[in-house]
């Protein structure tokens, strides 16, 4: 059995969805400053315009039924991201 941490599957985190609605991988995962996560696909061509609801509110266990390799990054240090290569997971 591992000693390596893992997100509880009831986690609840950010998600930026406006163009990642499940047809995206995550390739950029922060775990910010205040404890809380956030999942992007690494990408920048999302909108920036303030009434465009950026963000979805998301258990991580739905993305981890998604891509279980998310849970590699649960031992993430608070206040840094980590990020993929191209092709693959961070």
């Amino acid at each position: 059995m591992s000693n390596r941490p893992i997100f509880p599957r009831n986690l609840v985190c950010r998600l930026r969805h406006e163009k990642n609605n499940g047809d995206r991988p995550i390739r950029l995962v922060i775990h910010e400053d205040d404890g809380g996560w956030t999942f992007l696909c690494g990408e920048a061509d999302h909108s920036t315009d303030d009434d465009t609801p950026d963000y979805k509110w998301i258990s991580v266990g739905v993305l981890m039924d998604r891509d279980r390799s998310i849970s590699d990054n649960a031992d993430l240090v608070r206040g840094f991201d980590a990020e993929a290569e191209s092709g693959s997971q961070p």
